[in-house]
């Protein structure tokens, strides 16, 4: 019997901050091209099968001049937590 797929956001709380991403690109599609990746990955991102790394939450705040927030995408962190990306 397969496993069920447990999502790692149970929560609303991080679709908030996707949601208000999906607003300014209009498809995930258009994310996954802006960031280099497949929309899978954005999809998943969605679903709660994976996290947006750190990375990548840093790169769309820049991409979108600071309309959107690291702690918007990732609910989870805090100031503390945050690592300087590498690119």
């Amino acid at each position: 019997m397969p496993k069920p797929i447990q999502t790692v956001f149970p929560t609303q709380k991080h679709l908030k901050g996707l949601n208000k991403l999906l607003k300014f690109f209009k498809t995930q599609t258009a994310i996954a091209e802006s960031l280099g990746i497949s929309r899978q990955t954005v999809n998943d991102w969605y679903c709660g099968r994976k996290v947006i790394t750190e990375q990548y939450a840093y790169r769309l705040e820049r991409m979108l001049q600071d309309r959107i927030t690291i702690f918007e995408l990732r609910p989870d962190l805090s100031k503390k937590d945050l690592r300087m990306p590498k690119f």
